[in-house]
């Protein structure tokens, strides 16, 4: 199993913390349900609980998706983002019963550290609003942003191919 997950949003590509991206997407979900969930979003909600369960799928943005999409899901980004801190950092126990999708829990249950701190949290939901956003900062030269990571964002190196 991967601990990254590929993020496609505005035609861009971000790397994240398989946990992070889980734990952000759940929240999302979480803020979806607890207010009212437009009728267009819906079909989507149902994409991210499972992409905030199960390993090796993550968060993407439909291509028809305008301005009014991308910034109602930059606000539940937002509400994800204030749920997480209020919460803080992210143990093991936390994962044992959290499910967003029936009969599967968060992150399949599984935390690959000790704790997730969370400003690695943070780190996750400030890239994805960024994202959706339009004002996450170019590509780092030869690579692409890996965010949510414990100890701060990194980069992942772009393989070239030699001849």
């Amino acid at each position: 199993m991967s601990q990254t997950k590929a993020i496609h949003v505005r035609n861009r590509m971000i790397w994240a913390l398989d946990n992070t991206h889980d734990i952000v997407v759940a929240r999302m979900v979480e803020a979806a349900m607890e207010g009212d969930c437009p009728t267009w979003l819906a079909p989507e909600v149902e994409h991210w609980r499972v992409w905030a369960s199960i390993a090796d799928v993550a968060f993407e943005i439909p291509r028809e998706w305008g301005e009014t999409e991308w910034t109602f899901c930059e606000q539940l980004v937002r509400e994800a983002r204030v749920q997480a801190v209020q919460h803080g950092d992210v143990f093991p126990r936390d994962l044992e019963a959290w499910t967003v999708l029936p009969g599967e829990r968060v992150s399949g249950g599984f935390l690959r550290y000790p704790r997730i701190p969370i400003a690695a949290i943070t780190d996750m939901t400030d890239a994805l609003i960024d994202t959706l956003s339009g004002n996450l900062a170019p590509d780092p030269e030869g690579g692409w942003w890996f965010v949510g990571v414990p100890g701060g964002r990194q980069v992942i190196k772009r393989r070239t191919e030699t001849a």
